[in-house]
């Protein structure tokens, strides 16, 4: 602030300006403290949409264990009751609903290790049961695609369709969803499942690698 002196009998009462108006160097120097402020706020990225969450924190495998449905998956904060649009890979593709319930370590497909978090969870349709292991997606309200037998969405809202695959390794199921078609476009999320039995193995390099 600059200060003026105003003599009003024998009192000195300084008089403040705002800076502004200090002169042209002040003024200058204002309006590029401005302009940097605004090109730093216009630099930064754009904020994900409200509640997006990374893929492996959005899906998970659904299965049963004793007779009991179970999610597991890399959350452990998911509130109770949350919708679950299940992705059922068996034949040409079809989808489902359940509902999520209480986080329980005992409903893991091989414990509740690592960094997979079991869940129990309600199917809406039981007839569902016969149909899994299938991919889970937390809260997804989005439209789902039919492309000849496989289904496809936008998850990230990124434009491009993401697609859903399995394949058998020799003891267990790799679930997976790949933005692109499988095989030849990107891995985004992969999570294997132990069926605890051998079975055939016909999965390829690229689906047993890790998701980018």
């Amino acid at each position: 602030m600059t200060e003026l002196v105003r003599r009003t009998g024998k009192i000195d009462r300084p008089l403040r300006f705002p800076g502004f108006l200090k002169g042209p160097g002040s003024v200058l120097k204002s309006i590029i403290i401005v302009l940097l402020t605004a090109l730093t706020f216009s630099c930064r990225p754009n904020p994900a949409p409200h509640g997006l969450l990374s893929f492996s924190e959005r899906i998970g495998v659904i299965s049963t264990k004793g007779g009991e449905g179970c999610f597991e998956i890399q959350n452990p904060a998911i509130p109770e009751n949350s919708q679950i649009r299940m992705v059922i890979l068996a034949g040409p593709q079809t989808t489902g609903e359940a509902r999520l319930g209480v986080r329980t370590p005992s409903c893991a497909n091989r414990g509740d290790t690592g960094d997979l978090i079991a869940y129990t969870v309600r199917f809406e349709n039981q007839a569902l049961v016969d149909q899994i292991p299938a991919i889970g997606i937390i809260d997804f309200g989005g439209k789902i695609e039919k492309d000849g037998d496989s289904l496809s969405v936008d998850l990230d809202g990124d434009g491009q369709p993401e697609y859903f695959r399995f394949c058998k390794s020799t003891e267990g199921m790799h679930l997976t969803v790949w933005t692109g078609k499988p095989i030849s476009g990107k891995l985004r999320w992969h999570q294997y499942y132990y069926l605890g039995y051998d079975i055939a193995p016909d999965c390829s390099e690229a689906e047993i690698g890790p998701a980018k």
